[in-house]
């Protein structure tokens, strides 16, 4: 027996449950929609801002070490007269009068004592490149406006589900 036009359908609880079930999941379908696309190209920003953050701090703590150790240095060297000679003659290739030196064939001149060289700097992990990727091109306003009308769609789609079937005829 059809309905009547202008009389109560009588649901069940399946068809309530399953009409909740399908609004909530075109409502949730646009919500993930619309916050992938407003919030994504954000979130790439973030992690790239804080991925520059950490290099220049690995990059800092190196400089800072190497700043300790030329102090240490020169600390050293106003009180150690050996050492000071020995950098004399290595970095500036001075040598007392009163000593004869022997000059090998051409290489690498030998490091002076307690000089410090810099470690190359522990970079963290980069962040995900398909974050990165997905950011840079939901910025493309041809992409996001097809996308911001797929999610109004779907909630559009959402209500028009939802709504009985005996008030659309």
């Amino acid at each position: 027996m059809a309905a009547q036009s202008g009389t109560k359908v009588n649901e069940t609880g399946i068809s309530r449950l399953a009409r909740a079930v399908r609004f909530t999941a075109w409502v949730a379908a646009a919500l993930g929609i619309f916050a992938g696309v407003l919030l994504l190209p954000a979130y790439a920003q973030l992690l790239t801002a804080n991925y520059r953050r950490d290099c220049l701090d690995a990059e800092l703590a190196c400089a800072e070490k190497l700043i300790e150790a030329q102090d240490n240095l020169i600390a050293a060297g106003q009180t150690d007269v050996v050492l000071t000679q020995r950098l004399a003659r290595s970095q500036l290739g001075l040598v007392p009068q009163t000593e004869l030196v022997a000059i090998g064939p051409a290489g690498a001149k030998p490091r002076p004592p307690a000089v410090f060289s810099p470690q190359t700097p522990v970079y963290p992990p980069p962040p995900p490149g398909w974050i990165i990727a997905m950011g840079e091109r939901l910025v493309r306003a041809p992409l996001r406006r097809g996308l911001m009308l797929l999610a109004a769609g779907a909630l559009f789609a959402a209500m028009l589900l939802n709504t009985p079937s005996n008030k659309l005829g």
